[in-house]
């Protein structure tokens, strides 16, 4: 097989200029319903109880998240960290 293309997904709003996914705003965790933010959580618990690699994984990409200033904690501020 070759290479995967690199496919943009544009939207037409007749109003307005066409935009693409990339020029959307990402939503945020206010963004989601109660089942979609339930669903979230509960699939990450699970992956991390039952698989060491998926909790590797969800720790790696924390910390990433951590690098990059995305992690603010109000649960463990950097004045009671462990």
């Amino acid at each position: 097989m070759g290479k995967m293309q690199n496919l943009q997904i544009t939207l037409h709003n007749h109003n307005k200029n066409t935009i693409t996914m990339s020029e959307m705003p990402l939503p945020k965790w206010g963004d989601l319903n109660t089942y979609e933010r339930h669903k979230l959580i509960g699939e990450l618990i699970d992956s991390m109880i039952y698989s060491g690699e998926a909790l590797q994984h969800l720790q790696e990409t924390i910390e990433q998240f951590r690098l990059m200033g995305y992690v603010k904690s109000i649960i463990l501020p950097e004045t009671n960290e462990i």
